[in-house]
């Protein structure tokens, strides 16, 4: 760990292993050698969040700008490809997925320009309805990760002369809690923005905050159509209104919710 530490090119240093070996009291030890440390865990979605903004290809650019070799920078990538591996096997249904998914991660970048096909995919045994259900799953998996990240990177991009990052709301209560992707303010109020995966799914932390919120104000950017739409929360039965904005308006979002205040009310 001393040595990880001196590395000015050090990634997070995962320790693994049994259940009450000392883990965790070994980094607390280590910790301990520092003015300041700080403690988070990645169970609760408040202190998740301080990771998900973390860009790997910040790494590549910081290394290129520090040394100017690109041949430095073949050690980052393999990284980066190893971590997208180890990660994704944990979406697998069972161990034979589970390999299925590793092998994927292995051959796939050899097929990018050649024609898939999934029978026997990349020299391996496995038939046609093993890898298309890996390949299912993956993209369920990402796609949900993935898409409220673009919409926020969109919205950064909207930062002319100064960076605005975009703030989210976290309810963290035992058996109730709940999160928002986006909340951003349009005048003076704070308007929920949830982003899913596809044309449906549940609004149920969406319905937390508007329980809580002094306005009937909400937004659902999803994979359907432009529309406005009036409900109920199922708690309170509080009314509100539900603007559903595709993914393709990501850019628009902040004109939509002004226009969508000053033009609509209950």
């Amino acid at each position: 760990m001393q040595k990880w530490s001196e590395n000015p090119d050090r990634k997070p240093l995962i320790l693994r292993g049994a259940r009450q070996v000392g883990k965790t009291t070994l980094v607390d030890q280590f910790s301990k050698q520092y003015a300041f440390s700080i403690n988070l865990n990645l169970e609760r979605a408040g202190d998740l969040r301080y990771f998900e903004n973390y860009d790997s290809a910040t790494d590549v650019v910081q290394r290129y700008l520090l040394t100017g070799h690109l041949s430095d920078l073949a050690r980052i990538y393999e990284s980066i490809r190893e971590s997208y591996k180890d990660d994704v096997e944990k979406y697998a249904k069972n161990t034979t997925e589970a390999r299925v998914i590793r092998h994927i991660m292995n051959t796939a970048p050899a097929y990018l320009d050649k024609r898939v096909k999934f029978q026997n995919f990349g020299n391996s045994n496995y038939r046609s309805r093993e890898v298309i259900e890996a390949l299912d799953n993956l993209n369920d998996a990402y796609k949900g990760a993935i898409i409220p990240h673009l919409i926020t990177q969109e919205l950064i991009s909207l930062s002319k002369y100064q960076y605005h990052k975009p703030n989210f709301w976290v309810r963290e209560k035992t058996q109730s809690s709940a999160e928002v992707d986006l909340v951003l303010p349009v005048k003076d109020k704070t308007i929920p923005i949830e982003v899913k995966s596809g044309k449906a799914g549940k609004l149920r932390s969406l319905h937390q905050f508007i329980d809580r919120c002094d306005h009937p104000y909400a937004v659902r950017m999803y994979a359907g159509r432009f529309s406005i739409e009036q409900h109920k929360t199922p708690g309170t039965q509080k009314q509100y209104l539900l603007m559903n904005l595709p993914y393709y308006l990501g850019t628009k979002l902040p004109e939509y919710l002004k226009w969508f205040v000053e033009n609509h009310s209950l």
